[in-house]
């Protein structure tokens, strides 16, 4: 695997077209790469890359761009000449040595072992399956819908903002008003993104990114669209079968001084030669331009690409990969229970099979996952290797943003097939998952991929567990009233009297009309409040027990043996766990800190409405009232059970698309 995107998405299509077992090497080079008469062996491959070029040794190597093939070489010399080359794109040298050779127009040469293909290998529009929430975001948006794809620069070419705004706004005037879409690519340019938004004040006009899916778009859309500068984008549009037109993009500076001193007076070609593929769409009519779109119908190149590897291979005997496959669920612990909790609940709700990885952060984890990426620079060795071992899994359900670059790392190594889902606050966009599942207290945009839940699903994994150290609380006499106490925020702090206030209560309530009184404090409580509430325990004439973190009863256990529960407003997955136990709750009122009170005032003032960063708990709480969840003890007006098939509805239609890609 590559760099990029479009040559990836080559590899998996011939790969998938095959139909035989593989693994994905995603492989990272070293700036030695630059130099041609260094690239022998495993020198130009970055260290980190080294230990996925291992055995066992495949029977067939297929790679994409130069650097892959001084890797290919030394593969083969590992299997003493057994393993078959094959190589996609342009590798630069000469490959007398390849078993086959796979290139496109813009890349061209002859050679004995070549096999030129009108557009590169695959076609996103063919096998695409629009989600839910795919197909109603695209219901918004009236027909004809025209599609309009902007990548960026090339290397000799840049986009021609001018041509480009001239081709929106006669879309924009035809006679059918229709909708109008434009996906941008990681190349486009923030200059250019700016244009295209102010392009379009309109109706039914928007520009995406990541949601939805540029295949699922591709299929949809009634016409396409797309800047000259992209290949793939070309091909994968005119292989939709859609009207097509071509957006004119102009030559940069390196590319005018190519043309004049290189070009024009040695009479040579350029790579990629843009010029040799415009020229052949338009011959075979099979590109039109802006105000005429031309359709038509071309070759599979996936087939075609195929049955050329497969010539290559006679003889080898490649078994076939088995329909019945499971699908692979990774689920990405990290360091907090109550995360780990919520990650566990889902994967088991799913009713999959799934397995755990456990996450162990360095010291870089505090860059966040903005500046991570898509990396593993974040995990210890051991995390790293655990991780990178075999291929990456369908399926990631992971929580916190620490474990945000895995992810992306492992959607990267999978060329984007990895699904992931993930629960709580990633402090990225949602459209880096196919779901976020997030509690209200944070300030996470309103998306398509973001489903908000009233209450974590934390206390799903334990509320409902077996209480093995539920003697002591056995023993206390009904109903027994559970007190759990939090601790101090970065914005809210212990409301102290209104919390002994509401001990002293339950305190004469179970003296009065019987029963017994339970308190756990955590690991935030104050060791002075904590004393404070051992003396009024120890003063009431109820029956009482008082623990705390580490000590029997446990936490699960006084859930479990509770018959209602007042928890403080400070800790969303200490009330989420009392939700789930299925007892009345109600929640301890908490007081701001000073802090709050400062930044309180001034966000009200500058962003009215807008949460907290990194989380605004008076959203939570007013979520909570919404579901009849106060400062009075009772059962929210959805059972746990009804929230659960909220979430489920939303992820099967993951686990559907997966098990048909399989």
């Amino acid at each position: 695997m590559g760099t990029r995107a479009g040559d990836n998405n080559q590899l998996l299509a011939l790969a998938e077209g095959l139909g035989w077992p593989f693994f994905q090497k995603p492989i990272a080079y070293n700036q030695l790469r630059r130099f041609p008469l260094l690239r022998k062996g495993l020198t130009i491959v970055a260290e980190k890359s080294r230990a996925l070029i291992a055995p066992p040794w495949p029977d067939l190597v297929i790679g994409v761009g130069y650097g892959c093939v001084p890797v290919a070489r030394y593969i083969r010399n590992q299997t003493n000449g057994r393993a078959k080359l094959v190589h996609v794109g342009n590798p630069r040298d000469p490959l007398p040595d390849f078993d086959l050779q796979i290139t496109t127009p813009q890349y061209s040469r002859k050679a004995p072992n070549l096999l030129e293909l009108p557009f590169p290998i695959g076609n996103p529009a063919r096998n695409a399956s629009p989600s839910s929430e795919e197909r109603d975001w695209l219901s918004k948006f009236p027909r004809p819908r025209r599609f309009v794809a902007v990548g960026g620069p090339a290397r000799f070419w840049e986009l021609d903002h001018r041509e480009l705004g001239r081709a929106i706004s006669f879309l924009q005037r035809k006679a059918e008003p229709g909708s109008l879409i434009i996906a941008v690519s990681a190349r486009t340019r923030p200059e250019t993104r700016g244009l295209l938004g102010k392009l379009l004040p309109g109706p039914h006009q928007t520009i995406i990114d990541a949601f939805p899916r540029f295949g699922t778009v591709l299929a949809d859309c009634d016409e396409v669209y797309v800047t000259a500068d992209s290949v793939s984008m070309i091909s994968e549009a005119v292989l939709s079968g859609k009207p097509v037109g071509m957006i004119p993009i102009r030559r940069s500076i390196r590319g005018r001084l190519s043309l004049w001193v290189y070009e024009r007076p040695l009479g040579r070609e350029t790579h990629p030669n843009f010029a040799n593929f415009w020229n052949q769409l338009t011959r075979d009519g099979l590109v039109g331009t802006v105000d005429r779109p031309v359709a038509s119908q071309v070759c599979d190149t996936v087939q075609r690409a195929a049955d050329a590897v497969r010539s290559v291979m006679t003889g080898v005997q490649v078994p076939k990969r088995s329909a019945e496959s499971p699908l692979r669920v990774w689920a990405l612990l990290g360091a907090h229970p109550g995360d780990n909790d919520q990650i566990i609940a889902l994967a088991q709700a799913l009713g999959v099979p799934f397995e755990i990885k456990q996450l162990e952060y360095n010291r870089f984890r505090s860059l966040g996952p903005r500046l991570l990426g898509s990396s593993l620079i974040s995990l210890t060795r051991r995390s790293r290797e655990r991780i990178l071992a075999g291929p990456p899994p369908d399926l990631t359900i992971s929580a916190g943003h620490r474990s945000v670059a895995v992810v992306q790392l492992l959607r990267r190594r999978s060329g984007g097939r990895t699904r992931s889902i993930h629960v709580g606050f990633p402090r990225v966009s949602p459209a880096h998952f196919d779901l976020v599942i997030a509690t209200p207290q944070y300030p996470i945009r309103d998306h398509p991929n973001l489903l908000r839940i009233p209450y974590a699903l934390t206390g799903a994994a334990t509320a409902a567990a077996g209480a093995a150290d539920a003697t002591e609380p056995a023993e206390l006499p009904r109903p027994r009233h559970l007190l759990v106490v939090g601790g101090p925020t970065l914005y809210w702090r212990l409301d102290e009297p209104a919390l002994l206030q509401t001990l002293d209560g339950m305190l004469a309530e179970a003296a009065k009309n019987g029963g017994s009184v339970l308190v756990t404090t955590s690991p935030r409580t104050p060791a002075v409040l904590a004393a404070t509430i051992a003396r009024s325990l120890a003063a009431s004439q109820a029956p009482s027990l008082l623990t705390a973190p580490g000590e029997a009863p446990s936490y699960t256990s006084l859930l479990a043996a509770a018959d209602s529960i007042r928890v403080t407003a400070d800790s969303v997955s200490m009330i989420s766990d009392a939700i789930w136990a299925g007892k009345p709750v109600a929640i301890v009122p908490v007081a701001q800190s000073a802090l709050a009170r400062f930044a309180l005032r001034i966000a009200d003032r500058i962003r009215p409405g807008l949460r907290l960063y990194p989380q605004d708990l008076r959203r939570f709480w007013r979520g909570l009232e919404d579901i009849g969840i106060s400062e009075r003890p009772s059962l929210p007006h959805a059972s746990t059970n009804e929230q659960m098939r909220t979430i489920l509805r939303r992820v099967q239609p993951i686990i559907d698309t997966l098990k048909a890609e399989k």
